[in-house]
């Protein structure tokens, strides 16, 4: 069995906008850190998505240090580029996610008209602030572990050979971001990472704790929103990889013990009888 390493890492510093493509990252409670920490509601304060509007594709954000805190940088596909730093003053809200609900601070700031304009309806940009503390499910997590506004776990683990079973049971070139990965890991056997428990990457210790369970965003193309024409790959997962809660690809993970990560970094993997 060739060693297993990390492959490719990303951060989706927006909820539902594209990613950005990293080096290396921090793992915290949340997940790696920036991911998912911005998020776009509706007026009634209700998270915004791909799902429903795929729209969202055509916005791409990044984010960068600057001086003691982040500065948000989302770009649209026209070539409008908008900035707003993480310690941006503004009041206190309450937005939800799925069934919670959180606190999130709203920024005075000119981007939401902005952001409305670009996206044809209106739409605020909120932050979730280190004391807004949404909890994980607790059917597969331990008291006290939280999530940012990912949709339940704080990080999603995938590997490349399962993404290759999926190109090969579609006959398209799946681009891998369909999938939304935070942790890409290199293998040869494709759904070994169902098997796994836990992995090690230096100091970080991660508890796989549920195959992911997807959705229609993965039939969309990462970069325009437009659906596959055949509802690829979700049709041909459905056939082949459906569990008792849906069609899975890939592992939700929390970290067990925080620790940073980069690119070509040895994954040590653990299974159940090994804990």
């Amino acid at each position: 069995m060739t060693a297993l390493r990390v492959a490719e890492l990303f951060l989706y510093p927006v909820k539902s906008f594209r990613g950005q493509s990293v080096k290396t990252a921090m793992v915290e409670a949340r997940g790696l850190r920036d991911d998912r920490r911005w998020m776009l509601v509706d007026q009634h304060g209700k998270f915004m998505s791909q799902r429903t509007l795929p729209a969202l594709a055509r916005f791409s954000a990044s984010i960068e240090p600057c001086g003691q805190h982040h500065r948000l940088t989302i770009e649209h596909v026209d070539g409008a580029r908008l900035h707003i730093d993480s310690d941006t003053a503004g009041e206190s809200i309450d937005v939800t996610v799925w069934s919670d609900t959180v606190r999130a601070h709203l920024p005075t700031h000119a981007i939401h008209e902005q952001l409305s304009e670009l996206l044809g309806q209106p739409a605020r940009l909120v932050y979730m602030p280190d004391e807004s503390l949404r909890a994980t499910d607790p059917t597969y997590s331990q008291p006290g572990d939280i999530v940012s506004f990912a949709d339940g776990f704080p990080v999603l683990v995938t590997t490349t050979a399962s993404l290759q079973a999926v190109r090969e049971l579609t006959g398209q070139d799946i681009d891998r971001r369909q999938f939304r990965p935070n942790i890409v890991i290199a293998n040869d056997e494709p759904w070994q990472e169902e098997q796994w428990s836990q992995l090690q990457i230096g100091e970080l210790e991660l508890d796989l704790v549920k195959p992911c369970t997807r959705c229609v965003m993965t039939t969309l193309n990462p970069d325009t929103g437009e659906q596959d024409a055949n509802r690829q790959p979700l049709k041909a997962l459905a056939g082949n990889k459906r569990g008792h809660q849906g069609v899975v690809f890939g592992m939700n993970a929390i970290a067990r013990r925080l620790g940073s990560l980069k690119i070509d970094d040895a994954v040590q993997p653990k299974f159940p009888d090994q804990r």
